[in-house]
């Protein structure tokens, strides 16, 4: 798990990096990488500087119930 996440994470940096901070690419890729690893498997560092963190919290938090 732990090999295959590393290559994720990388994977979306060099999207993000070639694409700008906004492109639609990296924000699919952030959508899938964040179902499949949930939030502990999502470095602080991401989260901490993700835009409007708390309502994307509140949303997933009422679609898992």
């Amino acid at each position: 798990m732990r090999n295959c996440r590393h290559r994720a994470v990388i994977s979306l940096v060099l999207i993000l990096f070639i694409c700008n901070t906004r492109c639609s690419i990296g924000e699919i890729i952030g959508n899938i990488l964040g179902a499949y690893l949930g939030i502990d498997g999502i470095n602080k560092k991401f989260l901490d500087k993700l835009e409007i963190r708390e309502v994307i919290e509140n949303m997933a938090k009422r679609l898992y119930d």
